[in-house]
């Protein structure tokens, strides 16, 4: 097997792409700036977005922590981008995507707006029949 060669320009290219990335996130509203393990009934890590949202997810739901004992869960720390949560004695490492799929069920986040985009409600289907009776959806003109 042939020795990799690794060159002080290499690592200079790679050091500033990192650097660029974890500036990236700092200023990205959906990074999680902090998370904590809350206690009570059922066990949740309560989870902050720069944004100003908050998601509070079961610590049953999450496949890597589910047998996990809770004070080890408790020691959860975000990634430096900002985009994961992780468990260095647990060697654990979930991302935001996988939060939310563990909790709700979703594959992906793409499932979430395939989802929402087949909701029927009344005036969805009015807003159809109205736009059916003006000859459809609008074409796509050409480019």
């Amino acid at each position: 097997m042939a020795e990799w060669k690794y060159t002080e320009e290499d690592f200079a290219h790679q050091l500033a792409a990192a650097e660029a990335a974890e500036v990236g996130a700092r200023s990205d509203p959906q990074a999680i700036i902090s998370a904590r393990l809350t206690s009570g009934q059922i066990p949740a890590l309560e989870i902050k977005f720069r944004s100003g949202g908050l998601v509070k997810a079961p610590v049953a739901a999450l496949r890597e922590l589910k047998d996990a004992p809770l004070d080890l869960v408790a020691r959860v720390q975000v990634n430096q981008f900002g985009r994961a949560l992780d468990w260095p004695e647990l060697d654990a490492h979930i991302g935001v995507s996988a939060i939310l799929a563990d909790c709700f069920g979703f594959d992906s986040l793409g499932e979430v707006a395939r989802r929402g985009g087949r909701t029927r409600s009344a005036a969805k289907t009015q807003a159809a029949r109205e736009n059916g009776k003006k000859g459809g959806r609008p074409k796509k003109k050409a480019v």
